[in-house]
C-alpha cells in the first residue's frame, strides 16, 4: 500500500501506541499517536483521518465513550476498531451500535493487525469510490410506496438520510433543512390527506388522539390509502426535488401560498405552519393533483437559487 491512508491510533500505553505506529510504517500505512481522548478529539478535528485504531479500556473517556463523541459530529467519517484485551457482550453491543468496524484483542499480533487495518482501508476506499461514481451520474431517484398502517416518520428520515449519504455530499445546515422538510411533508400526508383529522382532533391530547387515528385506520376506504415519497437528483442542474402525495380529498393551496408569500418570516402559528416552513426552506415550493401533491426543490451548493 502507498503511504496515504491517515489512521489514528490510541492508546494511554504510549509504548505501544508507537511500536504499534512502527509496524504499521514497515507496511507504508502512515499512523500518528495520541495517549488519551481529549487529544484524540484535538487530532480529529485538525485531520482527516480514515480509520482510528482505539484502545476500549483508557482512563478519563473510554474508548466507547470517545467513539460516542465521534459520532455525535455527523462531518466525521471515521471508521473505529476498538483494541481490547476481553469485551463483554454489552459493550461489544454498544460498540457496533455506535458504528465499530472491527475490534482486535490484545496482546496484538502484528500480522493480523496489519490486515485487518489494510482490510478496513480497501473496504473504505471501495466505499467512496462508489460514491464518486454516484456523484458523477446525471440523475439518481428514490421511489417509496407507503402505508399509513405501518408509516414511522423516523424511518423516513433514516431513509433519507442514508440516501443523501450515499448520493450527496452537503453542507450540514441544507442537510438538516431538507430532512425536516421531508418529515414535515410525510406529516401532512398522512395527517391531512390520509387521515383527514379535523383542527379539533389535531389539537387533542396525545392519547385521545392515537385513539381516533386507530379507529380511522380501521376503515377499509382509509386504511387503502397510500403516501408516495420520491427524491429527485439532477446532477446536471444541481438540484433536488422532495415530493409526496396521498389519496386524500386535497384542499385550496392558491390561498396558503398566497398569505405565506406575503409573509416575511417564518410563521409558528400551528395551522398553515407547514406550508410556510416548506415555503421558507426551499427554492421552489409547487402543489398539483387538487393539493394531493407537493414538492419542493433546492440548488444543492447554492447561493440559494432566486425564488421562482
Amino acid at each position: 500500500m502507498k503511504s496515504t491512508s491517515n489512521v489514528l491510533i490510541v492508546d494511554d500505553s504510549p509504548s505501544l501506541a508507537q511500536s504499534l505506529c512502527k509496524i504499521l510504517a514497515m507496511h507504508e500505512i502512515k499512523a500518528d499517536a495520541v495517549f488519551n481522548a481529549q487529544d484524540a478529539l484535538q487530532k480529529i478535528r485538525r485531520h482527516r483521518y480514515e480509520l482510528m485504531l482505539c484502545d476500549i479500556e483508557m482512563p478519563g473517556y473510554s474508548g466507547l465513550e470517545l467513539l460516542e463523541r465521534i459520532r455525535q459530529d455527523e462531518e466525521h467519517d471515521l471508521d473505529v476498531i476498538l483494541m481490547t484485551g476481553h469485551l463483554e457482550p454489552k459493550y461489544f453491543i454498544r460498540a457496533i451500535q455506535l458504528g465499530a468496524v472491527d475490534f482486535i484483542s490484545k496482546p496484538i499480533e502484528a500480522q493480523q493487525l496489519v490486515g485487518m487495518i489494510s482490510c478496513n482501508l480497501k473496504r473504505r476506499h471501495s466505499r467512496e469510490n462508489l460514491e464518486q461514481f454516484m456523484q458523477h451520474l446525471d440523475t439518481a431517484n428514490m421511489e417509496l410506496v407507503i402505508d399509513p398502517k405501518k408509516l414511522s416518520l423516523t424511518s423516513i428520515s433514516q431513509v433519507m438520510r442514508l440516501f443523501f449519504k450515499q448520493n450527496l455530499h452537503l453542507p450540514q445546515n441544507l442537510f438538516n433543512e431538507l430532512l425536516i422538510c421531508a418529515d414535515e411533508m410525510v406529516y401532512n400526508a398522512y395527517i391531512h390527506g390520509t387521515l383527514g383529522l379535523s383542527l379539533e382532533q389535531r389539537h387533542c391530547n396525545h392519547a385521545e388522539q392515537e385513539a381516533i387515528i386507530l379507529q380511522k385506520l380501521s376503515l377499509p376506504e382509509i386504511a387503502a390509502r397510500r403516501i408516495r415519497f420520491s427524491v429527485f437528483v439532477d446532477y446536471q442542474q444541481n438540484t433536488i426535488s422532495i415530493g409526496v402525495s396521498d389519496d386524500g380529498e386535497g384542499f385550496n393551496y392558491d390561498d396558503w401560498l398566497q398569505r405565506v408569500a406575503k409573509e416575511p418570516t417564518l410563521s409558528l402559528d400551528f395551522y398553515g405552519r407547514g406550508i410556510a416552513m416548506l415555503y421558507h426552506l426551499s427554492d421552489k415550493l409547487e402543489f398539483s393533483q387538487g393539493g394531493r401533491k407537493v414538492q419542493i426543490s433546492r440548488k444543492l451548493y447554492p447561493e440559494r437559487a432566486a425564488r421562482i
